[in-house]
């Protein structure tokens, strides 16, 4: 089997588990212009989440973290409903992955 055979038969694979949208932006600074305020709520919430956990009084500290980095998380999902219009390769798909990876060690951390 030739090799763009094999990568044919793989690419028909994939496309059966795994739908790639493809919304024809393709650049990692298009994604982040049109996510700005996005991101940056994130970054305030996660952030926010951290320094709330100092707080003298430890119950409430655990409480307002927790808020905090759910409405994080609440953000972190419209990111990832965002990501359907951009293609899923290149820096955009490298942005996305790492940023997964980033919450999903956030979250364990909690």
């Amino acid at each position: 089997m030739t090799r763009a055979k094999s990568q044919k038969v793989i690419g028909r694979i994939r496309s059966i588990f795994i739908k790639m949208p493809s919304g024809g932006k393709s650049t990692l600074t298009e994604f982040i212009d049109q996510n700005s305020k996005l991101i940056s709520a994130l970054g305030v919430f996660l952030g926010l989440s951290v320094f709330a956990n100092n707080l003298p009084d430890k119950g409430a500290a655990r409480i307002l973290s927790f808020l905090l980095f759910t409405l994080g998380v609440l953000v972190f999902f419209e990111l990832v409903r965002n990501f359907s219009q951009f293609d899923w390769y290149g820096k955009i798909a490298t942005f996305r992955d790492v940023l997964t990876l980033a919450m999903g060690v956030s979250s364990t951390s909690m």
